[in-house]
This record gives structure tokens, sequence and C-alpha cells, in this order.
């Protein structure tokens, strides 16, 4: 990256260079033309590392893949919710050889994904707590009524249970009951898409006093499916242990 960001630069100084004048004079159109083309080559070179550095690297440092459910939005489009099967990414990353957690049989060439139905373990302190099933949102429900959705368990030591959702389609209510009934330590945390919506603050207050009843240590809702009257409401309740979900964004456990 910094052998490519010296090209650019030293194509802007000999730009600048005092070689091509008019009537003995450097145009200044020519400089303006000669930057504005450099900057158009460095916002190529940097869109090229943005999309194409996390398809070289990402297989590199990626352990596993974990589908929450088979909505279109999360096993990437339509066309690959209407066969069964995933897409990861575009352009897709490589996954042969990688270890790929589906809630329901999905497919994709050169893949052999582990259809999570029970609570599972995966890596030490993970596991999956098995596929919720709940009733598909209309239109998808017209292809399958009944779907199913998986959540990751993360044993935070000496703390408890922070679970992590996609969207929480079997309610959150459901999802922490589940949880609860598997294991002896307390659910601290939730890091969730809840679909909430196009909800009032006043209609996520029943769900905001059922976690409160967690006593959670830690809480950060998803924009992808709540409305920002739901993620304000979720904020003022929890002032203390709410953290902005972002992607890129690391989430920490305050001590």
């Amino acid at each position: 990256m910094d052998g490519c960001l010296l090209v650019f630069i030293i194509t802007i100084t000999f730009s600048l260079s005092p070689t091509r004048r008019t009537a003995g004079i450097t145009s200044f159109s020519h400089i303006l033309r000669f930057i504005a083309v450099a900057l158009l080559r460095l916002l190529a070179l940097l869109a090229i590392v943005v999309f194409a550095l996390p398809v070289v690297l990402l297989p590199a440092v990626l352990d596993a893949l974990f589908i929450t459910h088979a909505h279109p939005d999360h096993v990437g489009g339509l066309n690959a919710w209407w066969s069964d099967s995933f897409v990861p990414g575009d352009p897709p990353l490589d996954l042969q050889g990688k270890r790929v957690y589906v809630p329901k049989a999905l497919s994709r060439a050169g893949v052999e994904p582990i259809i999570v139905a029970q609570p599972q373990k995966i890596a030490e302190g993970v596991a999956a707590i098995g596929a919720i099933a709940f009733s598909d949102l209309f239109p998808l429900s017209l292809k399958t009524p009944q779907n199913a959705e998986q959540v990751l368990a993360v044993n935070v030591e000496g703390k408890g249970i922070v679970l992590i959702m996609g969207c929480g389609h079997p309610t959150v209510e459901r999802i922490v009951a589940w949880a609860q009934a598997l294991f002896d330590e307390p659910v601290i945390g939730l890091v969730v898409g809840l679909h909430y919506e196009g909800m009032t603050q006043e209609q996520v207050q029943p769900h905001i006093a059922f976690v409160k009843d967690l006593k959670p240590q830690l809480v950060a809702v998803s924009p992808h499916d709540s409305s920002p009257a739901a993620l304000q409401a979720f904020r003022e309740a929890f002032p203390d242990v709410y953290q902005e979900l972002q992607v890129g964004r690391a989430i920490t456990m305050l001590k």
C-alpha cells in the first residue's frame, strides 16, 4: 500500500513541476487537472483495497462462518434464498476447509455445512444454542411458513453468557429462556438484532423491561432491523452498558 501511494505522490509532484507553461506562465488549469486525475486514481486504488483485500485476506483468518437464519439478506440474496443455498460475499469468499454452521439444510459448492439443529459447542467458551423455530414473515412465508434461527452463546469468564443473535425472529424472550434452560451461568449480555421495525419507544418498553430483569452488563442492538426510536429507547434504558453496534467496531465487555 505504501508503495502504491508513493507512486501517486511522485505523479502529483511531477505534475506540479513548472514544465508546462502557457506564455511563460504555469497553467493553473493543467495543475488542477493533474491533481484531479491523481486523486481519482488514488480513490480507485482505495476502492480496490477496500473491496478486494477482504476477499483475499479474510479466508486466511476466518475460522468459521455462522449463518443465523435463511433470509435473503443473510444468505446472499434472493437467488440464494430461493435455492436453499448461500453466497458468502460478492465476490464470494473461498470457504473450502472452513466450518460453516447453518440452522437448516443450505448448500454451497465445495462446502459441507454443519446443520445445528441441537445445541453444539463451536469453540472453547462458544456454543450454538440450537435452531429455534419461528413463523416466517410475509411474503417469505409463502416459500417457508416455518423457519428457524440459531444464536451464538459466548461464556465470558467470571461473568456469564452473552447472546449474539442475527434478527431475533423467535423473540428475545424465547431466545433468552432457551439459553437459560441450557446453561448454569446467567445471561448477562445481548448483542442482537431484534426486528423492532417501525416500533415507537413506548411499544418496545415491555421488551426493555424483560431485558432489565436480566441486569445486563452489555446491551448492543443492531440498526439492521430496528427503528431509530427503538434504538434510542434501549440507549436511554441502559446508559451505562449500552454499546453501539456497527460493522468493524469491537464490542468489549466493561469491567
